[in-house]
């Protein structure tokens, strides 16, 4: 069991995944401070602000950048490290929440074996932001689920469905249903 800062957000963010949040809050403040101190990073869970549901299943993050925006405010950039599924959580006295979480193992790993597949991948490109275009896992079929699932413009609940699953099938599945 590991205990975590969290950092609710209205994404899906996977293992390998970027994202890039602005800080403003003194309770996020301190979170990034923390998450920078402790090694461990911070868990980002998905938060429906609709339901006001904090989803079960969620990714470490460790920062990667920080930079002064334009807005004055601080920005930081995430990479996704680990799945996680939240066990409990406390809300300290400024409201940042703590969780227990216990790690999920990493999807396998799949190579690109269909040309169904290749079109994904073909068609994922374009769509991510630079920093991802030197990745050596782009042509993993994992990884390139794994991309899809945190751009698909599904619901936060049927992107937690797929978070949880052991493996990346069902996610590859639904993706090549979209093709169709």
């Amino acid at each position: 069991m590991l205990t975590l800062p969290l950092f609710p957000l209205p994404i899906c963010l996977m293992p390998e995944g970027l994202a890039e949040l602005r800080i403003f809050e003194p309770r996020y403040q301190r979170l990034v401070t923390e998450a920078s101190r402790n090694g461990l990073g911070f868990g980002v869970s998905p938060f429906d602000a609709a339901s006001q549901q904090l989803f079960d299943v969620g990714c470490i993050a460790e920062i990667v950048d920080f930079k002064r925006r334009d807005d004055g405010l601080l920005g930081i950039m995430i990479k996704g490290k680990q799945r996680f599924r939240l066990v409990s959580f406390t809300v300290e006295s400024d409201g940042l929440k703590r969780g227990n979480v216990e790690l999920l193992p990493a999807w396998p790993e799949h190579s690109i074996h269909t040309p169904k597949e290749q079109q994904l991948a073909e068609l994922l490109t374009p769509l991510l932001p630079i920093a991802y275009q030197a990745n050596s896992k782009s042509q993993s079929m994992t990884w390139i689920c794994q991309r899809w699932l945190e751009i698909l413009p599904i619901n936060l609940q049927a992107k937690q469905q797929l978070m949880c699953q052991k493996d990346a099938n069902m996610t590859r599945e639904l993706l090549k249903q979209l093709l169709q």
